[in-house]
């Protein structure tokens, strides 16, 4: 159970990776050089940190980050629009920027939804085998 974690840890890892190096060419292309420290940039490296370093302080932060997603997609109203909500739809400048080499509907709709595969997967997976793990060595 633990190798599938690290393994499912490092897929997540990977495209939340390529969603923050799309964000920043997005932003260099564009011009804008403060949009690099967005915060959806700073949304992304924080969840990279959590997921990749495991003490109580990036549980505590990945716990948080992780409300934060679900709060905001279920109760958001632009749901349809990926542009307007910068944490349910992190990966839409990977799109932006894949789409000069596949124009693909269904690739798009696949990038869209790792956000919501990555959070389900952190929410279920993750942060339980991390709480389990802080918990029992309390003891």
């Amino acid at each position: 159970m633990k190798k599938a974690i690290n393994i499912l840890s490092t897929i997540i890892i990977i495209f939340l990776v390529l969603s923050l190096i799309s964000n920043i060419i997005i932003s260099i292309n564009e011009k804008t050089i403060l949009k690099i420290i967005s915060f959806r940039n700073l949304f992304l490296i924080g969840l990279i940190f959590s997921v990749i370093y495991k003490s109580k302080f990036t549980y505590l932060l990945l716990l948080i980050l992780s409300i934060f997603f679900w709060y905001n997609y279920f109760f958001s109203n632009d749901l349809n629009s990926f542009h307007s909500n910068a944490i349910i739809y992190f990966s839409a400048n990977l799109f932006e920027v894949l789409k000069f080499y596949i124009n693909n509907i269904f690739l798009k709709k696949i990038i869209l939804i790792i956000p919501f595969i990555s959070f389900l997967l952190i929410t279920f997976l993750i942060i339980p085998a991390r709480a389990k793990y802080f918990f029992n060595s309390a003891k």
